[in-house]
C-alpha cells in the first residue's frame, strides 16, 4: 500500500512539475510572441476636398496620398465635395460613422462646414484643415499656403512692373468675398502697393469662375479703359481677365499677375505675353504636412494651430521668394 501511495505521489509530483514548466515556458514566451504577432494599427483617415475639377486640389490630393503611403495610413476616401456644402457635411458625417482616426478637410463653405465639425468633435475624432480656413467650429490645426505673403510678393511685382510708366497707374483686382483665401491675398497685396502714392486701384470684382471673371474684366475694360494691370488671387480670376484682354486686343497695355501658378499660366508667363507672373503655392507639401499633422495629433503629439507654407511668385526668369524683392 505504501508503494502504491509513493507512487502516485511521485506521479503526482511529476505532474506538477511538468505542468509548470510548460506554464514557465508558456509564460515566458508569450511576451515576445505578443510583440510579433502585434502589428502597429493602420490609421486611418477621411479626406474631404471641396472640389477635383482643378489641378491645385488634384495636387493637394497627390500629396496626401504620397504621405500616406509613406505613414502607412489609410486613406478611407477622398471625396469630391464638388463644392456643394451638403455633400461635404454628408461625407464628414460618414467618416464620423465609420470610425476614422482622423479627418482632412478643404472646406466648401467656411462658416456653413461648422455642422460637419461639430459631429467629428462629438467623437473627438480631431479635424485637420487645409487650404480653407473655417471661421467657426472646432479643428485641430489650418494649414495652408501663406495668403497674405503671396499677396504682398504680387503687390511687389506690380510695383516693379508699373514704374516704368508715369502719372496714375490704375489697377483691378479679382476676388472672391466667399473664401477667406482670398481676403488674406487680397489684403497682402493691397499692403504692398500702399506704398505708392501713384498707384489706384480703381475696382475691385467678385465672382469664382473663369467665365464669371471674364465678363467682370469685359464691363471693368469699358468703365476703365486706361487700366494698366489686374491682380487676380486666383488661376481662374487671371486666365478669365486674360481672356477678356485678349479679345479686347488689349495685351499690349494691360498685365496680369495670377495666384495659383497653374499650368496654362505658366505657359503664358513662358510666352511672353501680358501674364507677368504669378503666385506659386505648393500644394503636394500642403497634403504632406496634413497627413503629418495628422498622424501626430493622434499620437498625442502637439502641432501648432496655424502651419502657414511658403509661397513664390512664378515669372519669366523663375520662382521669386520674398527676399528676392528689393522693396
Amino acid at each position: 500500500m505504501r508503494k502504491i501511495v509513493h507512487l502516485l505521489l511521485v506521479g503526482l509530483l511529476s505532474l506538477s512539475v511538468i505542468a509548470c514548466a510548460n506554464q514557465n515556458e508558456a509564460g515566458s514566451g508569450s511576451p515576445n510572441a505578443a510583440n510579433q504577432g502585434e502589428k502597429k494599427k493602420t490609421l486611418k483617415i477621411g479626406v474631404s476636398l471641396m472640389t477635383l475639377q482643378y489641378p491645385f486640389f488634384q495636387d493637394i490630393r497627390k500629396g496626401i496620398e504620397m504621405q500616406a503611403l509613406a505613414s502607412d495610413v489609410e486613406i478611407v476616401n477622398v471625396n469630391d465635395a464638388g463644392l456643394n456644402l451638403q455633400t461635404q457635411v454628408s461625407a464628414l458625417e460618414n467618416f464620423v460613422a465609420q470610425g476614422v482616426d482622423a479627418i482632412i478637410l478643404n472646406a466648401v463653405d467656411p462658416k456653413g462646414i461648422s455642422q460637419g465639425l461639430q459631429a467629428a468633435e462629438e467623437r473627438n475624432i480631431p479635424v485637420i484643415t487645409i487650404d480653407m480656413k473655417p471661421s467657426s467650429g472646432t479643428f485641430a490645426t489650418y494649414i495652408g499656403s501663406d495668403n497674405s505673403l503671396g499677396g504682398e510678393l504680387a503687390g511687389k511685382a506690380a510695383i516693379d512692373y508699373l514704374s516704368q510708366f508715369s502719372g496714375t497707374k490704375e489697377v483691378v483686382i479679382m476676388s472672391n468675398p466667399l473664401s477667406s483665401s482670398s481676403k488674406e491675398r487680397v489684403d497682402g497685396f493691397k499692403k504692398a502697393v500702399s506704398t505708392v502714392a501713384d498707384i489706384n486701384i480703381v475696382q475691385e470684382f467678385g465672382g469664382a469662375t473663369r467665365e464669371d471673371f471674364m465678363r467682370g474684366m469685359e464691363d471693368i475694360l469699358t468703365a476703365h479703359p486706361n487700366v494698366k494691370l489686374v491682380y487676380a488671387y486666383s488661376g481662374q480670376g487671371g486666365l478669365g481677365s486674360y481672356d477678356a484682354i485678349k479679345a479686347a486686343n488689349k495685351s499690349d497695355s494691360v498685365a496680369v499677375i495670377g495666384f495659383d501658378a497653374t499650368a496654362e499660366e505658366q505657359e503664358l508667363v513662358y510666352n511672353g505675353v501680358n501674364y507677368i507672373g504669378s503666385v506659386i503655392q505648393f500644394p503636394e507639401k500642403l497634403g504632406n504636412i496634413a497627413v503629418q499633422s495628422a498622424v501626430d495629433i493622434v499620437n498625442g503629439e502637439q502641432v501648432p494651430s496655424d502651419i502657414p507654407v511658403e509661397v513664390g511668385l512664378f515669372t519669366k526668369d523663375g520662382i521669386k521668394k520674398a527676399q528676392d524683392f528689393d522693396n
